[in-house]
């Protein structure tokens, strides 16, 4: 022990140092907070932009195809399926085929079938065929046309309607075109 004169010595107290680790621990807390809800808006970009990317290959393929059919197959224009024959071209030697697109809610994909084999156009569809429909049709005027009606040749005009939504994305992404027939 020391006498009268005692002088304190250089560096810091237990209160000092338990305070300061305090401080950086709260500092540290909102630091990773901050960081972590920056990770996961940009994951939600990502998997949004993903869902676009690929809702919109499968609009414009699926349209390009529709807007090409030789004819529609009766009894095949339904909700959630359109079924149709493909336009030969003997200059490329393409045969003509039948082609369908069709929804599986239960593997959430939409799938293109055809003479050669099956193929999933897209993934992580969530369509609910009474709000949103994948196939809805039109006549001339612009009225529904029934798919049940069985009458594919009055219909003038496809509209084609995907909801997709990754596991992590919070809202579906939702993306539609209409095709205009040329026959």
């Amino acid at each position: 022990m020391r006498g009268r004169g005692w002088r304190r010595e250089a560096g810091l107290s237990l209160v000092e140092l338990v305070v300061a680790m305090a401080v950086f621990t709260v500092l540290a807390l909102v630091l990773g907070g901050v960081l972590s809800q920056g990770l996961s808006v940009s994951r939600e970009v990502d998997l949004r932009l993903d869902a676009q990317d690929q809702a919109r290959f499968a609009l414009e393929r699926m349209a390009r195809e529709i807007r090409a059919r030789k004819y529609f197959l009766p009894g095949e224009l339904t909700e959630d399926r359109i079924s149709f024959v493909t336009v030969p071209d003997p200059k490329a030697s393409i045969p003509q085929r039948t082609v369908t697109y069709r929804l599986d809610p239960a593997a959430r994909v939409i799938e293109r079938l055809a003479d050669w084999g099956r193929e999933v156009v897209a993934t992580d569809v969530v369509n609910d065929l009474v709000s949103h429909p994948l196939f809805s049709y039109y006549d001339g005027q612009g009225n529904e046309v029934t798919p049940a009606s069985g009458r594919p040749s009055a219909t003038r005009r496809v509209r084609i309607q995907i909801q997709i939504q990754p596991r992590g994305l919070r809202a579906p992404y939702t993306v539609a075109t209409e095709v205009e027939l040329r026959n």
